[in-house]
């Protein structure tokens, strides 16, 4: 696919002195600095470890997200006996996906392809940076000035460095299967390419929600969504077909 605009500086490779422990109860912060600098951590289960996260939510097959403090060369996920003393946790939760939303865009780029075949790709030198796909929406406004609509987005997130996505545009998209398998082969390749892998598949964002649509098993794609994504596909068709017959 061809790449077809960029802004912000070039990819950074991943920092050597990134570091992924559990914290000290000593953390040498003040209280407030540590709730500024809290946010939402996708991630893999395996990846967290056996420490006591109750606050951990799902969010799809193999993901999840976790409230972490960012300390800049440091991923550091706060197992609950840590969070009592920084608030309530569903304000706790409300001020992560803020800092979450007020990151910096460090590099936009969109891909293209044949047949109008197209979508976003956002890169940051933060390991946060696939974790925006919790506030996809506001991502999406953010970089290309349009509101998400209420059929949601295509989103994947190959690695801690990178996100990305589609926003559905009903009822103008008609080239959402293409896409859907232009970005199941980007996330695939990027995600076989990184050494901190978030997952390699593809998922439906609608209102917050992650639904796997395309899952690489061995390395084969599997299409996993249970029909509400084949409905509004025959529902984008049949808007085509009908304005081709109106016009």
């Amino acid at each position: 696919m061809a790449e077809s605009t960029a802004v912000g500086p070039p990819d950074r490779k991943d920092s050597a002195m990134w570091i992924f422990q559990r914290p000290s109860p000593f953390l040498p912060l003040p209280r407030e600095e540590i709730r500024a600098r809290l946010l939402p951590w996708i991630t893999t289960r395996d990846i967290v470890g056996s420490a006591p996260y109750g606050h951990l939510r799902p969010l799809a097959p193999g993901l999840c997200d976790v409230l972490t403090l960012d300390l800049d060369n440091a991923a550091l996920p706060l197992p609950d006996e840590h969070l009592g003393s920084l608030g309530k946790l569903d304000d706790l939760r409300d001020r992560a996906l803020a800092n979450l939303r007020a990151l910096p865009v460090e590099r936009h780029t969109v891909l293209r392809g044949a047949g109008n075949i197209r979508f976003d790709v956002v890169r940051g030198a933060s390991v946060f940076t696939s974790s925006r796909a919790l506030a996809l929406d506001a991502l999406i406004e953010q970089v290309t000035g349009a509101e998400t609509g209420p059929d949601g987005a295509l989103v994947a997130m190959p690695d801690r460095h990178q996100l990305a996505f589609r926003a559905l545009e009903f009822p103008r998209d008609t080239s959402l299967v293409g896409t859907l398998n232009a970005l199941a082969a980007h996330a695939r390749a990027a995600f076989e390419g990184s050494a901190v892998r978030v997952s390699p598949d593809v998922y439906w964002w609608r209102e917050g929600t992650l639904t796997r649509l395309v899952h690489h098993d061995a390395g084969r794609p599997e299409f996993t969504e249970d029909g509400a994504f084949e409905k509004l596909v025959r529902r984008l068709a049949e808007t085509t077909e009908h304005n081709a017959r109106t016009y």
